[in-house]
């Protein structure tokens, strides 16, 4: 692993480039693996995806531990032996008109407490989409009204402090799993949302997760 002294802790751990000008898959790095092929006059469509851990840029070889299914696989795997513990509780102070606010308690899978605010409209009962959004406290987070109106349910909640970037990760994919339970919708119905660009760096590696079918 090669440091970076140029690097900042406002860098992303994980940045996502999407790529559609084949001539572009290999601009700017130094070729290890190729992974996009184009075999037919298709539109080209791949992804770059850099990986910094804390203020290290992690060479080329060195960050396919976070894209390596043998890395996922017994976490995922320990992930889904853990029982959730997931409780409802219903928050009228919160909620609107025709619109019901639950607060959401489950566990994490190494037991931490993780802890959520979950909207929705009681007039779109079916085909609904499920938002999830990150916040810093619970207190001051603004529920999106003007989605859960229009149908959307909307998830926000917190990490526990201190928690490493696989653990955030793991606890992203427990709390839309959960989400999906609750609304009984498929995972696909589910999208992470930020108010901030890029999206957080746990919310870009659940979504490769998924993208991948590893979950």
């Amino acid at each position: 692993m090669q440091r970076d002294s140029r690097a900042s802790n406002d860098e992303p751990v994980v940045t996502v480039t999407e790529i559609t000008d084949p001539t572009a898959v290999n601009e700017g790095i130094e070729l290890i693996d190729q992974d996009a092929v184009q075999l037919d006059p298709q539109p080209l469509r791949a992804r770059r995806v850099i990986v910094r851990l804390e203020r290290a840029m992690v060479s080329p070889g060195g960050h396919q531990f976070l894209l390596d299914p043998s890395f996922w696989r017994p976490r995922l795997e320990h992930l889904l032996e853990v029982p959730r513990y997931l409780v409802q509780k219903s928050r009228a102070d919160l909620a609107r008109p025709g619109i019901e606010v639950l607060e959401l308690g489950l566990k994490a899978h190494d037991g931490e407490a993780l802890a959520a605010l979950l909207a929705r409209s009681a007039f779109h009962r079916q085909g609904r989409s499920i938002r999830v959004r990150l916040c810093h406290d619970l207190g001051t987070c603004a529920i999106d009204w003007r989605s859960v109106e229009k149908g959307a349910t909307d998830v926000v909640f917190r990490h526990p402090p201190d928690r490493r970037l696989e653990d955030r990760v793991l606890d992203v994919i427990r709390l839309i799993e959960a989400a999906a339970s609750i609304e009984q919708v498929g995972l696909d119905s589910v999208r992470l949302c930020s108010g901030l660009e890029p999206l957080p760096d746990e919310f870009v590696l659940a979504n490769l997760l998924r993208d991948r079918g590893w979950i």
